[in-house]
């Protein structure tokens, strides 16, 4: 924990410097790294504000690639605090970001995240659906923590639907 209290006192010293300057790409990313930390501590709640606020700011200058992923990084703190509707929202925006530039490897990520949320709303033909072509995507990049993920979620899946066999 001493680690992450220095972290966030780092931070913290950062994001008042970059605000002092009036530097907002700087504070964009004081921002995320800082969600991050409050993310990793359990403080889910507080990463959401700080993230909201690292979104706002990426939006505001352009940087989409960097918005979407603060998008991904909502939508998986939504996710950890069971807010699976919110979070496959989060998902949906980042999706349509990553598609428009073809960033693949953020896309294979993005599609297995939302079919890792679509599992708990138990919609299970679009949890199949987005994970079977995120392990397309990933597979083709050799992107192997991801191809794990979704061959993770495809076991939930047809363990959810009552074919162990398949699971297995």
């Amino acid at each position: 924990l001493s680690e992450y209290a220095e972290a966030i006192e780092a931070l913290l010293k950062a994001q008042a410097i970059f605000e002092k300057l009036g530097e907002q790409k700087g504070l964009a990313s004081v921002l995320h790294a800082l969600g991050n930390v409050q993310g990793a501590m359990g403080n889910l709640a507080d990463a959401m504000t700080i993230y909201q606020r690292a979104l706002e700011l990426r939006r505001s200058l352009k940087m989409l690639i960097p918005a979407a992923d603060i998008l991904g990084e909502l939508g998986n703190t939504a996710f950890r605090r069971g807010q699976y509707a919110q979070a496959l929202e989060y998902h949906y925006q980042s999706l349509g970001i990553f598609e428009e530039a073809h960033d693949e490897l953020r896309l294979g990520i993005t599609l297995w995240n939302i079919g890792r949320a679509s599992i708990e709303v138990r919609n299970f033909e679009k949890a199949e659906q987005f994970t079977r072509t995120g392990l397309e995507i990933s597979r083709s990049l050799n992107d192997l923590p991801t191809v794990g993920g979704g061959v993770a979620n495809l076991g939930i899946i047809y363990q959810k639907r009552g074919d162990l066999k398949q699971a297995i």
